[in-house]
């Protein structure tokens, strides 16, 4: 039978990273996105998560109804962690990198709901340097892991849920024994459920604990813990093959 894993932690923050993307002037209870570039005299630091110190960088509106290309950049020193219990042996994997391929989120304001929601379809999460540091005789191949087709869609001011397109799938990898080592967690594994996090400025935070249940190993409960940067702007074309990405604030 095929054992069941979930490693969605940056899936989460990708999901805030898209809904990272609300129009400016929408009320204290929706999200308010802007794009955090230097000038100005708003914040303090690159992300626009601090007022402390001098103050030279600010808020940059991103316009409603405009596809926006995001990406996901690691922050040093942190990692994505998730760990549970499925039988007597603890299964842990940790990322050290992350990418966000093909991610497009638009920003949507209802005529009849006069509400900003932020929804995004089609974008997977790509997790390198993935390592089973509590079982070193086990490998996961190539250290990569890439979620299925994700969607997601806001729900409150500075938080989003995120879930694969196709229920229930998040994504599917297989944990090897190393040459020559032994490994009492092998066997292919089935990422299924769902994540939420939290932002504040460009960085965002999941913080997922096994009391929510929200995501599993087969039936064990699982907690996940990562941070990573959002960034926002034009996706690539002939005309301008490398646009500038800023970091994504959400307010």
């Amino acid at each position: 039978m095929s054992r069941r894993l979930t490693l969605v932690a940056l899936a989460a923050l990708c999901a805030l990273a898209f809904s990272a993307l609300g129009a400016s002037g929408a009320s204290a209870a929706e999200n308010t996105a802007f794009t955090c570039v230097s000038g100005g005299t708003e914040f303090s630091n690159a992300d626009c998560s601090s007022t402390e110190g001098t103050k030279s960088f600010h808020h940059e509106a991103i316009p409603v109804n405009t596809p926006t290309q995001l990406t996901l950049k690691t922050i040093a020193g942190e990692t994505t962690t998730l760990a549970a219990t499925p039988g007597l042996a603890l299964v842990e994997l940790v990322a050290t990198g992350l990418s966000c391929e093909h991610c497009m989120a638009e920003n949507l304001e209802s005529a009849t709901e006069p509400k900003m929601k932020v929804e995004g379809s089609g974008g997977t999460i790509k997790y390198t340097g993935v390592t089973t540091p509590q079982s070193a005789g086990c490998e996961v191949p190539g250290g990569t892991i890439e979620t299925k087709p994700l969607k997601f869609v806001t729900t409150g001011t500075k938080e989003a849920v995120i879930s694969p397109v196709t229920p229930p799938v998040l994504a599917e990898f297989e944990i090897k024994a190393k040459t020559g080592q032994k490994c009492n967690i092998t066997g292919p594994y089935t990422v299924n459920g769902d994540v939420n996090g939290t932002a504040n400025g460009a960085i965002l935070s999941v913080n997922v604990t096994q009391a929510q249940e929200t995501i599993k190993l087969g039936v064990a409960k699982a907690s996940l813990v990562g941070k990573a940067t959002i960034e926002a702007g034009n996706t690539a074309t002939e005309a301008e093959p490398n646009p500038v990405h800023h970091p994504a604030a959400l307010t």
